[in-house]
């Protein structure tokens, strides 16, 4: 088989993986300006039915919010930050929630943690879209347009949902055992990692 030919048969995420999206990306279409990088943090649902790394971009970085494991079959990183599927994820006030949070950021400011990062949980929409409105919250993007990049996923999701889920992280110490600072200077301003080889 040729370059050309295996190149024409790699399918694209969107295609195997429900909700998966850029978010820099669909931040940009939204709101019509640059408010987070491109190409530096995806999002989705789980990774069943991807079986070569170039399907899912070869993303270096995989960070799995699931309580079930992912087989190691990419050369990629792999992290675990696991919540349960429940709708008391939205209940961000709660210490559980709070420190899954606080715990699933951190790892994100590893050293060795290469940017592209992909983070998922089953169906991309609640635990990983607690996750990503704290990110983006922490990097300063307005809440209207969090909400909104929220809203994009398909299946169960309300606006009332992720607005609790951000009421609940207003503290100013809500964050206090990650090191916010860095963690929008390695976000807003990311050194990508180099292209790796097909897995």
């Amino acid at each position: 088989m040729t370059d050309k030919q295996l190149m024409s048969e790699t399918r694209h995420p969107t295609e195997l993986i429900v909700n998966f999206r850029d978010v820099g990306e669909s931040l940009q279409k939204l709101a019509n300006a640059p408010l987070f990088p491109e190409g530096v943090l995806y999002r989705g649902g789980r990774l069943k039915d991807v079986r070569e790394h170039e399907e899912l971009l070869n993303i270096p970085t995989i960070l799995n919010l699931r309580t079930q494991k992912n087989p190691r079959i990419f050369s990629a990183s792999y992290l675990r930050a696991p919540a349960h599927d429940s709708s008391e994820i939205y209940n961000t006030s709660e210490k559980a929630t709070r420190k899954w949070l606080n715990k699933a950021m951190n790892l994100l400011l590893d050293d060795e943690v290469e940017l592209p990062l992909y983070a998922h949980c089953t169906s991309g929409k609640d635990r990983t879209g607690v996750f990503i409105a704290a990110v983006l919250l922490v990097c300063g993007i307005p809440e209207p347009w969090i909400i909104k990049e929220y809203m994009l996923s398909e299946g169960d999701v309300e606006v009332s949902k992720i607005s609790r889920a951000l009421e609940g992280m207003q503290s100013p110490s809500y964050f206090r055992k990650v090191d916010t600072v860095m963690l929008r200077e390695k976000l807003l301003h990311p050194v990508m990692a180099p292209p790796r080889e097909p897995s």
